[in-house]
């Protein structure tokens, strides 16, 4: 570069801008100074920029710079130019064939992708667009180099670093310990292929990552140098107990699960919260037990490809990938074994007797069959090796590595996006913000979740005002609609197969906390996807069973049913899915219910789009019991047949006696059929709530 030798023109603000952002070296503001005296593209200049973003010697934040002002530089470009823009695709390796449509190309000619590519970095262009030179404004260029440091972002990231370089940076903010790989047990023959399915299908630069991750079953856990914002690298999201990494320029979410907490423990155990015993599967602080991960991986792993052959798209759901044992525990001594990290009293401290005894309780709960019979304690044992080795059996901890993952879950984005967001973002920082701090987190949002978001030109007040303000916009009312409605369809797509298969949740998949949105780049254009996350509550059941049992099925489909529409009685007030959504998108309760008229016909189209498949598929068929589809069918018309049936006593007498001499004659035992016929009347309101699909 010309001018790095030359003191740089830069003024005081601007410089303070780039100390704070990218260090205090006289290289940085040297880099900036050139970029900025740059008019217009400049070749020579646009190649030293991809040659400082590729050289390891350079710091991370330098790097991400020079390819972020690389990508400024390429907006510049005429977009008639085209052999400038052929020039480009070359030299930044961008791939072609079936890789170039796994990153979400549409494009078959390398014109057509060269086009689609300066569509793909125009997402930035609120940041770009405000760039004049040495002109621009101290703010404008704080927004900019902002967006530099958020990897996921920066689409030539990709292009210009090796996965070798990303791993190194990832590994750089998390702590390792040592791992085993689990003896996971997989109660279905398509968890293994559906495992390498998704592991085929990801981008080479993801491919690379998870692979390396995966290598020798390491265990990581969060640092306390480990970020918590949103879009960085590695993130710890606020509230959870995950490492997620978002990979440069990447739409792919790839999450740790779990990660431990911060502090000197990493693991640890906890029993009650805010005086109720926590859920046996949170048991293990910061970490998670083996078979919920095994069955996780299952469940999701078997509805993912059952999705596929029913729709010919993927489900847009986490997938399991790698379960390992934890082995070793970092703590303030060194890394220890599990055995010693929880019977070295160093470790604990004070708190050391009453681990002992969480220990010897949680051993009991965990030991019993129905988690909801009173806890019988037997005598704590004196022994602490003891106590310790009968938890670890029970348990097995375990981490697993995922895709397909949200860290924007729905109840945080709704709780970001409104009045007290920033307060909520910045206090579990830590740290004080500024009113530019809240616009650009602000900003950043709205990016997410309207996936092109037309920025506005009015001063950041609070965070209800500007939201207001920003959802007012043409262009961005239009887009907030089109993917409240998209999600929506999504919702009922997603539902109406698993409930058609006999399958639920018991909302665990559908609840606030466990759905996320992602914009991904699909078929040349962006696009909002909601995902489902967390599948060790999903159950489908078919696959061994002969015959189908309405009660406990039904039960856990009402959960389903609660956490989408939400529940609102003078016991229980829950928002469901739609209501985070209402709360994301402004929609209103016009809006609401056009969503929630998209939700049941893409959920009816599922239905019985899945009903057909279960009766005529053979590749589906085949991964069922075929006894347990007949009689999953006949409950099906036997719902249809009752909320057709005159409500009349003796209509819905003459209905019950052929419906019971029907199923004595398909040889249904006596305490089925009081099941059946129990389960509907007790479930009516369920099944009425549903009737749109068996009309």
């Amino acid at each position: 570069m010309e001018r790095l030798a030359k003191a740089p023109l830069l003024g005081e603000p601007l410089a303070a801008v780039v100390r704070r952002r990218l260090g205090d070296s006289p290289w940085s503001l040297a880099l900036v100074d050139e970029f900025l005296g740059t008019s217009g593209y400049s070749r020579p200049f646009a190649l030293s920029l991809a040659t400082l973003s590729r050289n390891r010697a350079e710091s991370w934040p330098m790097r991400r710079a020079a390819a972020l002002m690389l990508e400024h530089q390429l907006l510049r470009i005429d977009e008639h130019a085209s052999r400038e823009q052929l020039f480009w695709l070359d030299e930044l390796h961008v791939p072609s064939g079936d890789e170039l449509h796994i990153e979400g190309y549409r494009a078959t000619t390398r014109r057509d992708v060269a086009a689609e590519l300066r569509l793909r970095l125009s997402r930035l262009a609120r940041v770009h667009d405000r760039i004049h030179g040495h002109d621009t404004t101290p703010e404008a260029f704080d927004d900019f180099l902002s967006v530099a440091g958020r990897d996921c972002r920066i689409t030539t990231g990709r292009y210009l670093w090796s996965p070798d370089d990303v791993g190194a940076e990832i590994e750089r903010q998390m702590r390792r310990s040592r791992g085993i790989p689990a003896d996971a047990k997989y109660v279905h023959p398509d968890t293994d292929k559906e495992i390498l399915h998704q592991i085929e299908r990801l981008p080479l630069m993801e491919r690379e990552i998870v692979l390396r991750l995966m290598q020798g079953s390491p265990i990581r856990w969060v640092d306390p140098a480990t970020p918590s914002e949103i879009n960085v690298l590695v993130e710890y999201p606020l509230g959870s107990v995950v490492l997620v990494i978002k990979p440069p320029g990447s739409d792919v979410e790839i999450e740790i699960k779990r990660a431990g907490v911060r502090g000197p423990r990493p693991f640890d155990l906890k029993i009650w919260r805010d005086g109720k015993r926590v859920p046996r599967s949170h048991h293990l602080q910061g970490g998670s037990m083996t078979h919920l991960l095994s069955w996780e991986s299952c469940q999701s792993g078997f509805f993912s490809r059952l999705y596929r052959l029913i729709h010919g798209q993927e489900a847009s759901m986490s997938r399991t990938l790698q379960i390992a044992n934890v082995f070793g525990i970092p703590s303030r001594v060194g890394e220890l074994t599990t055995v010693e990290y929880f019977t070295r009293p160093e470790v604990f401290d004070r708190e050391y007797r009453k681990v002992h005894a969480d220990l010897h309780f949680i051993s009991d709960i965990l030991s019993m069959k129905d988690p909801r019979a009173p806890v019988k304690r037997t005598p704590l044992p004196k022994n602490p090796v003891e106590t310790t080795v009968r938890l670890l059996g029970v348990t097995r901890p375990a981490q697993a590595v995922q895709v397909g993952n949200s860290a924007f879950r729905l109840d945080k984005l709704a709780h970001y996006l409104d009045a007290g967001g920033p307060a909520e973002y910045f206090g579990g920082l830590g740290r004080d913000y500024t009113p530019d701090d809240a616009r650009r987190f602000a900003d950043e949002l709205l990016d997410e979740v309207l996936c092109v978001y037309q920025p506005l030109d009015v001063p950041y007040r609070s965070q209800r005002q500007y939201i207001g303000a920003a959802l007012r916009v043409p262009a961005n009312r239009q887009r907030a609609r089109q993917n409240f409605l998209s999600v929506a369809g999504q919702i009922g797509r997603f539902w109406g197969t698993l409930y058609a298969a006999g399958g639920h949740t018991d909302g665990e998949s559908f609840v606030g906390r466990n759905t996320g949105l992602r914009t991904v780049w699909e078929n040349g254009a962006w696009r909002i996807r909601i995902t489902f996350m967390d599948h060790d509550g999903m159950q489908l059941i078919g696959q061994n069973l002969a015959w189908f049992h309405p009660r406990g099925t039904l039960a856990d489909q009402r959960g389903d049913h609660h956490f989408i529409f939400g529940r609102n009685t003078r016991a229980v007030r829950m928002k469901g899915a739609l209501g985070f959504l209402q709360m994301i998108y402004r929609t209103g309760e016009a809006g609401r219910k056009e969503g929630v008229v998209t939700l049941k016909q893409a959920m009816k189209e599922a239905f019985d789009r899945t009903r057909e498949a279960l009766r005529t598929n053979p590749e589906v068929r085949e991964r069922f019991n075929t006894s347990f589809l007949d009689r999953l069918e006949f409950w099906h018309e036997m719902v249809s047949a009752y909320l057709k049936t005159n409500k009349s006593r003796p209509a819905r007498a003459l209905w019950r006696r052929k419906t019971e001499e029907a199923m004595r004659a398909l040889a249904y035992p006596d305490d089925l059929r009081q099941e059946h016929f129990s389960t509907l009347r007790r479930r009516s309101r369920l099944l009425n709530s549903l009737g749109f699909l068996y009309r």
